[in-house]
């Protein structure tokens, strides 16, 4: 029988990332991962010392190829557009990640990468640093908060049920009470994640000008 090939950190990356789509934060775990790649857990402490460097590698991985626009191209608008819009994407394909995401977030070189990017673009419309402080949390909030935030859909919906069902069963309620609820199904119904990322970001920065 040939000898197992050795590990490399992409094959802990992939694997982390899919058992974290698969199950969530509770599913991942050194035992978990080291199930899923077929070795013993001891194996992978010779990759990853700790749980914390493990999570810092999927967040690192998460977030891998988001470029960030030179200082010096563009308005301070479109510079938030191309970044936060990057971002979003990123996050959005592994929105599990997002628990790693705000427990790491000061450990990983990358997330520090871009907060630095984003606190240089508002320094534009900012007074002062508290104030840009503020657009930095709203503009932070509105990327992170919509990635996780759009599994579940515009509309309060049940775990598990379809986006079609949960708009009809809201269509159903009493339009006396709930008239401002049921009108929206008709724009969820037609509406996609990344247009509802786009047109909450336009209103945070709408709000910072």
């Amino acid at each position: 029988m040939g000898r197992r090939a050795k590990l490399t950190l992409a094959d802990i990356e992939n694997a982390g990332l899919t058992l974290l789509d698969e199950n969530g934060v509770n599913g991942l775990s050194i035992r978990t991962l080291a199930t899923k790649l077929g070795c013993a857990p001891m194996t992978l402490y010779n990759y990853v010392a700790t749980r914390e460097e493990l999570d810092i590698l999927l967040v690192e991985c998460a977030l891998r190829g988001i470029a960030t626009p030179p200082a010096d191209s563009g308005t301070w608008e479109s510079q938030i557009r191309i970044l936060a819009l990057d971002m979003w994407e990123h996050i959005h394909r592994h929105p599990n990640i997002v628990p790693l995401l705000l427990t790491r977030r000061s450990q990983s070189a990358t997330v520090l990468r871009l907060s630095e990017a984003l606190l240089h673009s508002l320094r534009v419309p900012c007074a002062d640093n508290r104030q840009r402080l503020h657009a930095f949390r709203a503009v932070s909030a509105v990327i992170i908060g919509m990635a996780q935030n759009d599994l579940a859909g515009p509309i309060p919906s049940t775990v598990g049920q379809a986006k079609s069902d949960t708009i009809a069963h809201i269509q159903q309620l009493d339009p006396d009470r709930y008239p401002a609820l049921i009108a929206i199904t008709g724009p969820a119904e037609e509406s996609s994640a990344k247009e509802e990322f786009i047109a909450a970001l336009e209103i945070v920065i709408h709000g910072i000008t």
